[in-house]
């Protein structure tokens, strides 16, 4: 065996092995995949950030008197009303404050026990969303509007021109495509029930 330095100046040499990696490629990537997606449900921004910031897009998409200044306060009201909720509630069985009850001290001086992790992101995310939606909403019609309707041509739904699809064949119209693609997703949906 060839005797290398592996790492640098001031390290101890090690032996160069030969032989075949001990690493199963998908046994441990599907382990280190699942340690990922434990992290990740673990440390959830998303379930904060996303509610919120779907309200703020369907707003400033589907309505024109969206401002600015209302997606940012009902972004910012959202974000506050997901961290209140969190910090009042906590799952059924949460030891750890990161789980939830971290403004009232702890699990046992929760408002609201819920029946499971998943119960409590979901009304996380409906409490997130629905202060989100209100605020953008009620702080869009106390601001000015600086856009006129010709600047949002193109970003606001209502204000965007249609194409029309007279002298498009069926198979090319997006319409019928998506009645098959859900057509297939329903079908595959009941097969791997």
């Amino acid at each position: 065996m060839e005797v290398v330095n592996v790492v640098g100046p001031g390290t101890p040499p090690r032996q160069r092995t030969t032989g075949k990696s001990k690493i199963k490629f998908f046994q441990d990537g599907t382990r280190f995949f699942m340690i990922i997606i434990r992290i990740c449900t673990f440390y959830s921004p998303m379930r904060v950030f996303l509610p919120v910031s779907f309200a703020t897009f369907l707003l400033g998409m589907f309505w024109k008197r969206a401002t600015g200044h209302g997606a940012f306060y009902g972004l910012l009201s959202g974000t506050l009303a997901a961290a209140l909720h969190h910090g009042l509630t906590a799952p059924a069985n949460a030891i750890s404050l990161i789980k939830g009850g971290w403004l009232v001290g702890g699990a046992e001086n929760v408002v609201k026990t819920y029946p499971s992790e998943m119960a409590q992101n979901f009304w996380t995310a409906i409490f997130a969303f629905s202060v989100c939606f209100i605020t953008t909403i009620i702080i869009s019609l106390l601001t000015k509007q600086k856009k006129t309707e010709e600047e949002l041509t193109g970003l606001v739904y209502s204000l965007t021109p249609r194409p029309k699809e007279k002298d498009v064949a069926w198979y090319q119209r997006p319409a019928f495509l998506a009645i098959i693609v859900g057509a297939v997703a329903v079908v595959l949906s009941i097969i791997f029930w």
